[in-house]
């Protein structure tokens, strides 16, 4: 019993310490779905023959090598713009919130075995900057979506499919920048080692999308209901007494009044804090003098009395001393 009570708590103090991993981690693993795709090829509008072309077997469509429905991606040395086909796919975003953070967005396109890819294909994909039409037929590559090329990531080939990672322009697409899918294109290289090759990818219906991502954190608005108001306290009955007699019951205590708090205005220099003053109560005293009055009164009186007599209390002149009269003589003569 022991050992399972300490291994309950030890249990409980793991979920404990990884909550905040599991409230961290992204509420939804799934991907958006493919709505739209297209494939341009330049010699839809090349008037003299592309001599440089990989040499293709003959199939459903041996001009470009990619069968119908698929997607083709190419390049050839003597081609302008450095690519002979691209293809563009556009994703379904809908179902995700505005402002989500994506921690992934892989989109996976399988190459067809019935297809022909001749040389080393090298693709990547890049962010569309403007719409497309749908499409299963190859279209004029004048007719191709504009892409921006900093924001090109290339694939991996893995398993017969070529995989994408495009979480970067899937949290700019959450942010608000207006998406209109990826590119697949030639990768650029320098000149050198830029190599001829054709390849046919798997169409709409085949390619998948996984994305994990978290959707943006809840705005909490500020309460405005007015606070609770105190409970009323509750007067308990009297106990009975062992007599038989009942304890008398206590008058009704009036039930407090709720009053509303009022929110001070706000003000720029808030005034210091006042003193707060208590009113004294009054208390009645008699009006009859007390002992120490009466005191005082006579104290008072004596101090007039002693004052009258003296500043009226004559001068008497006192008769010179004759004795004195002589010696003052004799000392003014000596």
């Amino acid at each position: 019993m022991r050992t399972a009570r300490v291994t309950g708590r030890c249990g409980v103090a793991l979920a404990i310490a990884l909550s905040p991993l599991l409230a961290a981690a992204p509420a939804h693993a799934d991907g958006p779905q493919v709505v739209k795709t297209a494939w341009y090829w330049a010699e839809k509008t090349t008037v003299t023959p592309v001599t440089t072309l990989p040499t293709l077997p003959d199939q459903a469509n041996a001009a470009s090598g990619v069968p119908d429905g698929d997607l083709g991606v190419g390049y050839v040395l003597d081609q302008a713009a450095s690519k002979d086909k691209m293809a563009a796919v556009d994703l379904d975003l809908t179902t995700i919130p505005v402002g989500s953070t994506f921690s992934s967005l892989l989109m996976k396109v399988p190459v067809d075995s019935a297809g022909q890819t001749v040389g080393t294909p090298d693709i990547s994909a890049c962010e569309n900057i403007d719409t497309f039409t749908d499409g299963a037929a190859p279209q004029a590559l004048s007719a191709a979506p504009p892409y921006a090329a900093p924001t090109c990531v290339k694939g991996v080939l893995a398993n017969g499919a070529w995989t994408f990672d495009l979480t970067a322009m899937a949290n700019e697409w959450s942010q608000g920048t207006p998406e209109y899918g990826v590119s697949l294109v030639p990768t650029l290289l320098a000149a050198t080692d830029m190599k001829p090759f054709s390849t046919a990818l798997s169409g709409k219906n085949a390619i998948t999308v996984k994305a994990t991502w978290s959707p943006p954190p809840a705005q909490t608005v500020p309460s405005t209901a007015a606070p609770a108001a105190p409970a009323v306290p509750t007067v308990a009955p009297p106990p009975a007494l062992s007599g038989g007699g009942v304890v008398p019951a206590a008058p009704d205590a009036p039930a407090p009044a709720v009053v509303a708090p009022q929110l001070p205005a706000p003000q720029a220099n808030p005034a210091p804090n006042a003193v707060a003053i208590r009113p004294a109560a009054y208390a009645p005293r008699s009006l009859t003098p007390s002992t120490l009055w009466w005191l005082a009164v006579l104290a008072v009186g004596a101090l007039l009395a002693l004052a009258w007599i003296t500043q009226n209390d004559p001068l008497v002149p006192v008769a010179a001393d004759p004795r004195r009269a002589r010696f003052a003589r004799a000392v003014r003569t000596a």
